[in-house]
């Protein structure tokens, strides 16, 4: 009946922030070698439930530059057997916009309930996952903005959620016998994208990747990318207004202090000519 179908969006969002931190599970830890990411990721590719992923070829180096090592069986496993799916649509920096699936498991990290997040996006006819990281659930379910990006939630996910509601997720899931489902969409890479594959190719090291850009004329190098080095501008910015903040009050409180001490001599003069 569609009066058991969960249709309301912050129902929705609510009751999978509830079921994410509620299933939530220690990471399994594997040694970070590269022989364990061979094993897990042979040929650098991992069969997903809604399409086959090819690994990043510098994921390995990524999650150890990144100090990501603990996370390398989680990637497995967020990429294997995800919790939620959601499927995003980006604006590049060339202003075209291309989707990208967003896999999430969830799990105990530092005595805290996060999600790790993998990203998928469509590079030369292939999904290819370009990032993994540790995710506030919160944050992550909020990307959720109608009710069809959820495209896929696992058995469990879907279970927790009936129990807690009495109603049904409408997903693309193939695996869910029970949950009523709708005809899978695309799969990313048969979308229409107006940027070429060398585009995004060049986009995503742009992004990522270690690069040089031109500031008024002069090169500056961005170590891991420039979405990396806008992150620093924007804290350099934020540390130079409290700076800024506190230069004024110590500003004004000088100012103050040359006052009375220029109404004291002031003050003393006309004593003296008395």
């Amino acid at each position: 009946m569609e009066d058991n179908i969960l249709k309301d969006i912050d129902e929705l969002k609510n009751s999978l922030k509830d079921s994410l931190r509620q299933i939530a599970k220690p990471i399994r830890q594997i040694d970070f070698t590269r022989e364990n990411y061979n094993m897990l990721f042979p040929y650098s590719r991992i069969k997903t439930p809604l399409e086959e992923v090819k690994l990043d070829e510098h994921q390995f180096e990524k999650l150890e530059a990144k100090e990501r090592q603990s996370i390398l069986q989680a990637v497995h496993d967020t990429l294997k057997t995800p919790d939620i799916v959601i499927n995003e649509t980006r604006q590049s920096v060339f202003g075209d916009f291309n989707t990208a699936h967003l896999y999430a498991k969830s799990f105990e990290i530092n005595g805290k309930n996060k999600a790790v997040q993998s990203v998928v996006v469509a590079i030369e006819d292939e999904n290819v996952s370009i990032s993994t990281h540790e995710r506030d659930i919160n944050n992550l379910v909020n990307k959720i903005k109608m009710p069809e990006q959820l495209i896929y939630a696992s058995d469990e996910i879907g279970q927790v959620i009936e129990r807690a509601t009495g109603r049904q997720l409408v997903t693309v899931n193939p695996t869910r016998a029970n949950g009523k489902t709708e005809p899978p969409r695309e799969n990313i890479t048969q979308n229409n994208e107006k940027s070429t594959s060398a585009e995004k190719g060049s986009e995503l090291n742009l992004l990522y990747e270690k690069t040089t850009v031109n500031v008024d004329g002069l090169e500056r190098e961005c170590g891991h990318g420039v979405l990396d080095g806008f992150k620093n501008a924007v804290k350099m910015v934020d540390r130079l207004k409290e700076e800024n903040i506190q230069l004024k009050k110590e500003n004004i409180e000088l100012h103050k202090r040359l006052e009375q001490k220029s109404h004291s001599k002031n003050h003393n003069e006309k004593e003296i000519e008395r």
